[in-house]
């Protein structure tokens, strides 16, 4: 019997690794053949032998270098150039007052990218964190539009002031001022742990967080992003409370039990009030976001505009959040080794507030408000809930709540750099920071009843009280209104060398 078979002649190759860029030998490079386990690595100087077939495959790969595959054929010994792999480790990370490499970087660091964030569709920045970082943890004051959180990088570490050093572009930001800006103007976001946050100083000890902004690319045709999105607030679980019939049940048995006449006669009275779903709303919640970048061999540009809208779930346009930003990134190459930088980030900030958190709030008198008072008596006006010393009609509360603070922020940055070799580079720069800020409040006078209000009325009605004062001018009658403004300056000017 003859068997025909093919066979493939097997012979050494020879060859060497090299750097694309730098041209200098790779040791410790894998050659293998594709598909086998047969293969080798680099020596000292980058030489590598392997028996292969003409028809065999080697594939080159080594951390922090692109992989590379070539065909055998006739070739006996190889001259092969890897190229640097701009991903994995060689993602910069930014670190102090410059950056670094992950495969160069030994603390605890964690980076969060824009496209993630812009993925979430958040209206505050700090959501961005909330989940993303481990070792971060992020505590609300409150669910309300515009409300503001407690940042901590791994727990407490102080007595006093707990809150990370924030910085955006190099400029030192508040945890309150950070949700000033547009999630969608973040290009990353660097959490700084440990030793790495050091060159800070103390203003580090409870962490840092480092956030640049989108900036332009060199030699690119000017792009138009556009993104935008419409939704609606609901409650997604609420309190399960009594409602009238076994409120009235449950209080004749307590006045029962201590013998006191019965306060309901007739326990059928149906489902009453339920003032969570007097309180509750639908609330609209929109964010439209504009960027045009771009640039030429030399100069590099990202301006962006936002608006944001978002009204409260417990309240509607009575605990509205509204936020305009404005963002200018321009970066200049004046020479070969001068390069100035330009920051400019404006917000425009106006919230609503109703009494929130505690005793006192709209929620607390809203799971407290017994089901079997009305929101408005026979004669249209708000009913009193007189039957309970401490409770006030939470829908008169809101109506009568005129509490509004606005913000104008203008955060910028200056900095020329100065190449001084391919090592090292001076930076000068120049940070300001200026915030407006404007509080009105006005209490109108209005009667909850006996002894639940600051300002009580003569008339006793909880409806607003209009006064003509002139043709067809009106203006409501009120006890009291308030308003402070308050404005922050600040200026740094600062210089270091890079490494």
């Amino acid at each position: 019997m003859i068997l025909p078979f093919l066979g493939f002649a097997q012979t050494k190759r020879t060859g060497k690794v090299v750097d694309e860029t730098a041209q200098r030998s790779l040791p410790g490079v894998s050659v293998v053949v594709k598909g086998t386990g047969n293969g080798t690595v680099t020596d000292d100087d980058g030489n590598f032998s392997i028996v292969v077939a003409d028809s065999d495959t080697l594939v080159f790969s080594f951390i922090g270098y692109q992989t590379y595959k070539q065909r055998v054929g006739s070739t006996t010994n190889f001259s092969i150039a890897l190229r640097e792999d701009a991903t994995a480790l060689d993602e910069v990370v930014v670190v102090g007052y410059g950056t670094s490499t992950k495969k160069e970087l030994t603390g605890a660091t964690t980076k969060v990218k824009g496209e993630n964030i812009t993925k979430l569709n958040i209206p505050r920045m700090d959501q961005a964190l909330q989940g993303q970082v481990a070792g971060v943890s992020i505590n609300t004051n409150s669910g309300s539009p515009g409300g503001s959180s407690n940042i901590r990088i791994r727990g407490l570490s102080t007595f006093g002031d707990n809150d990370p050093l924030i910085l955006v572009d190099g400029i030192v930001y508040d945890s309150e001022g950070l949700n000033a800006l547009n999630p969608a103007d973040i290009e990353s976001i660097n959490v700084l742990k440990d030793a790495t946050a050091g060159i800070y100083g103390v203003r580090a000890a409870n962490g840092v967080i480092l956030i640049e902004t989108k900036k332009g690319k060199a030699n690119s045709k000017p792009q138009f992003e556009f993104s935008g999105y419409y939704g609606i607030q609901q409650t997604s679980n609420r309190l399960d409370l009594l409602n009238a019939t076994e409120y009235a049940v449950v209080k004749n048995e307590a006045f029962a039990n201590g013998n006191a006449p019965l306060p309901f006669a007739n326990t059928a009275l149906g489902k009453g009030t339920d003032w969570q779903d007097e309180v509750f709303q639908t609330a609209p919640i929109q964010n439209y976001n504009l960027t045009i970048s771009g640039g030429s061999d030399r100069t590099t540009y990202s301006v962006g505009g936002s608006y944001f809208s978002q009204d409260g779930i417990v309240g509607g346009d009575k605990a509205n959040f509204e936020r305009y930003n404005a963002r200018v990134n321009i970066s200049s190459e004046l020479s070969k080794k001068l390069t100035l930088n330009s920051i400019f980030l404006y917000t425009h900030e106006k919230r609503d507030i109703l009494p929130e958190n505690g005793i006192g709030s709209v929620l607390y008198n809203t799971v407290n408000a017994f089901p079997t008072e009305p929101v408005r008596q026979e004669d249209g006006t708000y009913s009193y809930l007189e039957e309970v010393s401490d409770i006030i009609n939470p829908i008169a509360q809101m109506e009568n709540t005129f509490n509004t603070s606005m913000v104008n922020k203008f955060v910028g940055k200056e900095e020329l750099a100065y190449k001084i070799n391919e090592h090292f580079t001076f930076t000068n720069r120049i940070n300001y920071n200026y915030a407006l800020v404007d509080g009105k409040v006005f209490s109108p006078l209005v009667w909850y009843g006996p002894g639940k209000a600051q300002n009580t009325a003569a008339n006793a009605n909880l409806d607003p009280t209009i006064v003509e004062i002139a043709d067809s001018v009106f203006i409501e009658r009120g006890a009291s209104v308030y308003e402070a403004r308050d404005t922050y300056i600040d200026f740094t000017c600062e210089g270091f060398v890079n490494y």
